[in-house]
This record gives structure tokens, sequence and C-alpha cells, in this order.
């Protein structure tokens, strides 16, 4: 589902986002980051999906919501 309450990217405003699981191999195991659709700019992987959305939301500008 896209977006769920994060804010816009800071790299092109666009509000289609998405949390992903990523599985990063056997020593690290599965993380999540938050992906922009449009411009293809991600976060850094967290280990849970409400952590990358919290870390994805401190580095989005607020100046982009309506």
């Amino acid at each position: 589902m896209a977006n769920e309450n994060l804010k816009p990217c800071p790299f092109c405003g666009s509000k289609t986002l998405f949390p992903r699981e990523v599985y990063l191999g056997k020593n690290t195991g599965k993380r999540w980051y938050v992906w922009c659709k449009n411009c293809g700019a991600f976060g850094g992987s967290r280990n849970t999906k409400q952590e990358s959305i919290d870390a994805w939301n401190r580095r989005a500008k607020d100046d982009w919501e309506d």
C-alpha cells in the first residue's frame, strides 16, 4: 500500500512511496526500507517496517506538505 503516513519524497516531492522488505543475506536477514516509485530514492534499511517509516519521515522535507 502506498503512503502509510509517509512524508513526500525529499528529492522529487512524490507521494508514491512504499515500505519494502528485502532479504540482505544470511548474516543480515530481512530488513525494511522506504522506496519512492517516482525517482527511485530509498531510505536506509531498518529492522522493522515502522523504523523504516520513522527514519524516512525524519529526513523528508516538511515544506513539501500541503
